[in-house]
């Protein structure tokens, strides 16, 4: 139904294919889904939409997710330390913290998998239960922010706070990413500027709103 690579929201995604079928002449009347997101994009198309099965759960209105968005080194742990009064520590969840207690060294990339999996996972039980929840992780790639939008319906909220800072800046108290064998501030930076357009677009997500709080 959706090309390779294309990680929107199935709202999203089947409003566009329905504008599709519609630029081809046809003129869908009748549509049956299970998701309440998707009964919505139908209904306010004017087809007549049965739900076959409701969602299990209603996020509560308190419910919102934060993306933590810039490239290591940018400053996006500091921020957040300095606006505890804002963000606690409680509603943080951070992938270095849980690679650290999965792989003790939280450098050691060899179960993002895992960690990953777990930071999902901790902050869907969150959400479910109208927890803020704000993700510390670089969510530089199209694909790992829509692994996190993906985990709430479209009437969640989330924000993509982006954080960036000149790289001299970056190499001078780089610590441990200036010792590694390759060029760790680089290859995230060219990563984060090839993504910036969409990550400020919110990447085109109706329930994303953006604050760009990086350094010029």
């Amino acid at each position: 139904m959706r090309p390779a690579g294309d990680f929107r929201p199935d709202c999203v995604v089947k409003a566009e294919i329905l504008a599709g079928i519609k630029q081809d002449g046809y003129e869908p009347w009748l549509a049956v889904d299970d998701r309440s997101s998707i009964i919505e994009v139908w209904r306010e198309n004017g087809i007549c939409a049965l739900q076959c099965q409701a969602e299990e759960i209603e996020y509560p209105p308190t419910a919102k997710l934060t993306l933590m968005v810039g490239p290591s080194g940018a400053g996006k742990s500091t921020w957040l330390k300095n606006n505890s009064n804002i963000y606690p520590y409680y509603r943080i969840i951070s992938s270095d913290q849980i690679r650290a207690e999965l792989c003790v060294d939280f450098r050691d990339q060899s179960k993002n998998d895992q960690v990953f999996e777990a930071v999902h996972a901790l902050a869907k039980t969150r959400l479910k239960h109208g927890l803020e929840t704000v993700i510390d992780a670089t969510n530089i790639r199209r694909a790992d922010r829509f692994a996190c939008i993906n985990l709430v319906p479209s009437y969640v909220h989330v924000e993509y706070i982006v954080i960036d800072r000149p790289m001299s800046e970056k190499r001078l108290d780089g610590g441990w990413r200036n010792a590694l064998s390759f060029d760790l501030l680089e290859k995230h930076q060219q990563t984060f500027n090839s993504n910036l357009k969409d990550i400020l677009a919110g990447d085109n997500v109706p329930n994303v709103t953006v604050r760009d709080l990086r350094q010029k």
